[in-house]
């Protein structure tokens, strides 16, 4: 045991070293350069619906539940869930955009970037079409095939999402 508590003493170092060993102060980090604006970022994997477009406001609809985003917001990374994007532009006009899920990121410099797998103009959707499409998937989730049945289940929980969004 004795030996063992050797290692663990301290090595005295002479002030001599201290003169010509270079030491670097820490300090704080530096702050971010932040926007005068929400500037928002939003992807897609086969194009880019926005990019860097100063905005008010973006409503996101996130696994915790519905958020709204605004300048200054706090940094923050969420994973979306079906639902709609509402963005308000400087103008106060209001796009909305039904995204499948993906994800969102609030940088510290106000910049936010949405990324999602598909995202479609709420207006482009037709509710006799969906609500069609809810009927069909509804009966095939009540397969007795599994594959089946959780594929349909998923779209019906899609489809409800955007019937509800319709309204």
């Amino acid at each position: 045991m004795l030996p063992l508590m050797n290692t663990f003493r301290r090595v005295p170092f002479s002030p001599s070293f201290f003169k010509f060993a270079a030491i670097p102060r820490r300090g704080y980090a530096q702050a971010a350069q932040k926007n005068e604006k929400l500037i928002l970022s939003m992807a897609l994997p086969y194009r880019t619906v926005f990019d860097k477009v100063p905005v008010t406001q973006v409503d996101l609809p996130t696994e915790d539940g519905e958020m709204g985003v605004l300048k200054d917001h706090v940094p923050m990374v969420q994973c979306l869930r079906p639902g709609v994007i509402q963005i308000t532009d400087e103008s106060n006009a209001v796009s909305k955009y039904f995204v499948s899920g993906g994800f969102a990121v609030q940088q510290p410099s106000n910049e936010l970037s949405v990324t999602s797998p598909e995202a479609f103009k709420l207006e482009d959707f037709s509710s006799s079409v969906v609500t069609q499409l809810l009927e069909k998937y509804r009966a095939e989730a009540a397969s007795s095939d599994e594959k089946v049945a959780a594929e349909a289940s998923i779209r019906v929980g899609v489809l409800e999402t955007l019937s509800g969004a319709l309204k």
